[in-house]
């Protein structure tokens, strides 16, 4: 497990897992080396990218529907919507 660390926060642990080559490269190498983990770090699974999005996108549902239930629930629904097909043909 010397390749693992762990760190325990807000009451799970994360498993971090350490790539380390395992023999040397010569440093032409280098560049496309770090360009290929650059890329590789910047990469979520999907399960990670639902978090992610869960975490910062505000889900408005609820407050949509209830805003559609308030206007449709105001007199005048159906001239309302005459209006609006008119005017978007």
């Amino acid at each position: 497990m010397d390749n693992e660390l762990l760190r325990q926060h807000d009451g799970h642990v994360t498993h971090l897992t350490l790539n380390r080559p395992q023999k040397a490269n010569a440093q032409s190498e280098w560049p496309a080396l770090i360009g290929a983990a650059r890329t590789e770090a910047g990469l979520l699974t999907y399960p990670a990218t639902a978090r992610l999005y869960e975490q910062t996108v505000a889900d408005t549902r609820a407050a949509d529907m209830a805003a559609l239930v308030q206007s449709a629930s105001m007199p005048g629904l159906k001239e309302r919507i005459r209006m609006f097909r008119a005017s978007n043909p």
